[in-house]
């Protein structure tokens, strides 16, 4: 694996790998009776003998030892086990300050919406909801790469991908009810938001408090007790601090552009956010294209206009469930490898199935909403949308997640940028463009993008690999006859453990 990728989420240009010492000091004299702890023995009088460490280095403050995870070491996240991983997961999805931070902002901004006296308090509590609740669209992707190896996070990845479209589609069923319910009203909705959000930051506020996930955090706590039961004799730091000597200021500051750069300096993080940018924004634009064409002009109450999305929440549903089909080519696939991993453009199957669906559904949904055809063909188009929908985003997200590994919070974080920037203003000319061009162009206006979109996981499963050959961070096929009976790389070394590949085989 590249070096880039054992460390941590850093430019290239900006940290590196610093040369050490791979042959241990000779180890002090151990007296009878020793008992050993890590790297630190204590003889039976209680005074501390250093053993010679597993780490690399010698331990000096020009040279420390290198601490990284062993083959099977039982505190890499990687080999926790499955129940652990997603306890913490579906509780979770996020980095453990951050999403606390943000999670209480969010769950006390809905209160402006159940007491707000005026459009201006409504609409800046929304505001401020959306900036608080985006959190875990940014950091779950990173929560699941830090848990999942590449041959088991395809079922997490493809939940985080299509979880978000479930509430979009119960939305206007809930909210279009308890609307019509004179004994409810329309601020009901937000209580019911606040209620949900409410007892979810409970829940996850006790298991983040006893859980942390984040390799590098988990080495970094390692090394310091190393240290502490050194004595501070010996000097230890991780492979992701290694030459970290930046200011914090630069450090955020490279960190927080990052995503910006990936947004217009890498192709593929450039196409991947344009296409699930279009694939999302057209969901948004069906919020305001379903009411026009189920209420105004069918006769739909906001109840049952809202009822109107199940089609779409049913391709969202079977979307979803289609991941162990992906899953399995792909396994085929890291079977077939002879270093033990899958090439990224494995994961792009069912987007390119999605592809296809996607306009299929929107012309079929845009030549019948027509009153005079029978409201439930419209209704079905929905499905093979909402597939399309399901399948494109977490195919892409875990293409993503496998091209660029640690630097995958950035490429998502620029992907979220550009989608919800294209989903805030699509409703918004949406109703216009009904209004100038009737039902059927407006809604065919969608499928021209998603047709126009459609060649990208086809361009990109025939000419991937020698895109991401060209690019400073994505990750690139290690060269097999420089594989030896040894893997420096913790995390290529507990995937392949965790997949059971022989690495003599491949040497």
């Amino acid at each position: 694996m590249q070096a880039e990728q054992a460390l941590s989420e850093v430019a290239p240009e900006d940290c590196g790998a610093e040369q050490v010492n791979d042959s241990p000091p000779a180890a002090l004299p151990v007296s009878a009776g020793a008992k050993k702890e890590k790297h630190v023995e204590w003889n039976a009088a209680g005074h501390t003998v250093h053993m010679p460490p597993k780490y690399q280095g010698n331990g000096t403050a020009d040279h420390p030892y290198v601490v990284d995870w062993d083959l099977g070491d039982p505190e890499n996240p990687y080999n926790w086990s499955s129940t652990r991983k997603w306890l913490i997961t579906s509780q979770m999805f996020g980095r453990r300050r951050i999403f606390l931070c943000t999670y209480s902002m969010y769950t006390l901004f809905h209160l402006g919406g159940a007491l707000a006296h005026n459009i201006p308090t409504l609409l800046i509590t929304r505001l401020l909801a959306g900036i608080s609740g985006s959190a875990p669209l940014t950091n779950a992707g990173g929560a699941i790469s830090d848990l999942f190896n590449a041959r088991e996070r395809g079922v997490a990845s493809a939940l985080y991908s299509t979880a978000p479209f479930l509430g979009p589609v119960t939305g206007p069923i809930v909210g279009g009810f308890v609307s019509e319910n004179p004994h409810l009203g329309w601020r009901f909705t937000f209580w019911l938001m606040l209620i949900l959000s409410a007892v979810n930051f409970f829940l996850e506020s006790i298991l983040i408090i006893y859980c942390q996930q984040y390799g590098p955090v988990l080495l970094r706590r390692r090394a310091r007790k190393l240290e502490k039961e050194s004595g501070g004799l010996m000097t230890y730091t991780t492979a992701y601090d290694l030459k970290r000597n930046m200011p914090f200021r630069e450090l955020m500051w490279i960190n927080l552009t990052r995503p910006f750069v990936f947004l217009f300096t890498e192709p593929i993080v450039t196409l991947m956010a344009l296409y699930i940018s279009v694939a999302y924004a057209t969901l948004y634009a069906e919020f305001a294209a379903f009411p026009i064409v189920f209420q105004d002009h069918r006769g739909f109450s906001p109840g049952t206009g809202g009822l109107a999305f199940l089609g779409i929440g049913f391709g969202v549903v079977v979307g979803t469930a289609l991941a162990p089909v992906q899953n399995r080519l792909y396994h085929r696939a890291i079977d077939r490898s002879e270093y033990g991993q899958a090439a990224p453009e494995e994961r792009l199957y069912l987007a390119m199935m999605g592809g296809v669906s996607l306009p299929v559904g929107l012309f079929w949904f845009a030549w019948t909403t027509n009153p005079s055809i029978h409201w439930i063909v419209p209704i079905l188009a929905g499905a093979p949308i909402g597939l399309a929908i399901a399948v494109i985003l977490q195919c892409l997200n875990a293409y993503m997640m496998d091209a660029y590994t640690i630097y995958f919070a950035s490429a998502i974080s620029a992907t979220v940028l550009l989608r919800s920037l294209f989903a805030a203003a699509f409703p918004l000319f949406s109703p216009v463009m009904f209004a100038a061009l009737g039902d059927e162009w407006a809604c065919s206006i969608f499928g021209f993008l998603a047709l126009a979109c459609m060649p990208v996981p086809f361009l990109f499963w025939k000419y991937g690999k020698y895109i991401r050959a060209r690019s400073p961070f994505a990750w690139k096929e290690p060269d097999v006859t420089l594989l030896g009976d040894t893997v420096t790389s913790s995390e290529v070394a507990t995937i392949r453990e965790k997949e059971k590949i022989d690495y003599k085989e491949v040497a």
